[in-house]
């Protein structure tokens, strides 16, 4: 199934979507026989993969099972007649205090903010917005004046754009200002606070602001603290409370995009 891996549960995963799929099939077959019937019935839902109904004679419904059947002549449902009556059970959640990670940044104070917090997720604590995506967009002319400085007006908005809203994308051709603008990122995200106190193994303390590329080109262009996204992987995937600058993000897939 499978020629560059090795069987196991997860490439084993699309057979059991197999059966999975065929029983929503099936359902799908009944269903579309159910309204073909003069009088449709009530349907008030389906349980794996039976369907709980009213409002349809014993023959009728025992005909629409005889019109649905499997190769070999054998009927795919079965009527089971009789009144299924749900237990009253009182609807209750469980809530459990969340514990602080001890992944969580040297300086990062022991508070617990429950704002966001809710029943399914508690953990949602990022300050989550329904705002419209905002697009910045640097207007056509040189990047660079008469005296040979350059035009920073636009890099300065954008990276101020990007801290203020706690991520975003860049996008543009080589040579347009998206390093200079990564630059900037990078001092004022530390400027927020994404820095390390120092400490006995760093004196100077240690910037939270995480430089990765996917190849090893990609990481030099960023500069000495520029790393591979694997070594990123590595060295920093269960930290915490850190910012990721992703150079040529393109260049990854979607499975280490989700690590």
């Amino acid at each position: 199934m499978m020629r560059s891996e090795v069987l196991s549960n997860k490439t084993m995963f699309p057979i059991g979507r197999i059966a999975l799929d065929l029983e929503h099939l099936r359902l799908f077959e009944m269903l579309r026989i159910f309204k073909q019937l003069p009088k449709e019935p009530t349907i008030h839902g389906c349980i794996n993969d039976c369907f709980m109904v009213s409002g349809i004679g014993v023959e009728e419904a025992k005909k629409c099972c005889s019109d649905l059947l499997y190769p070999d002549g054998t009927p795919v449902f079965k009527l089971k007649e009789g009144p299924k009556v749900a237990p009253l059970c009182k609807w209750e959640v469980n809530y459990h205090q969340p514990r602080l990670s001890h992944w969580r940044a040297s300086d990062e104070e022991l508070t617990m903010d429950t704002s966001c917090m809710t029943q399914s997720a508690f953990w949602l604590r990022n300050n989550i917005s329904n705002e419209p995506v905002r697009k910045l967009q640097e207007p056509e002319g040189p990047g660079i004046k008469p005296d040979g400085t350059y035009h920073k007006e636009y890099q300065e908005t954008a990276a101020k754009a990007i801290v203020k809203n706690g991520g975003g994308g860049l996008f543009g051709p080589g040579g347009t200002g998206k390093s200079e603008i990564i630059k900037l990122m990078v001092e004022m995200f530390e400027a927020e606070g994404f820095w390390d106190k120092p400490s006995q193994k760093y004196p100077k303390g240690r910037s939270r602001v995480i430089q990765c590329g996917f190849t090893h080109v990609a990481a030099a262009n960023l500069g000495e603290h520029g790393i591979t996204v694997m070594r990123m992987l590595h060295k920093y995937a269960r930290s915490k409370r850190f910012v990721l600058i992703l150079d040529e993000s393109s260049m990854n897939n979607l499975f280490i995009m989700c690590i």
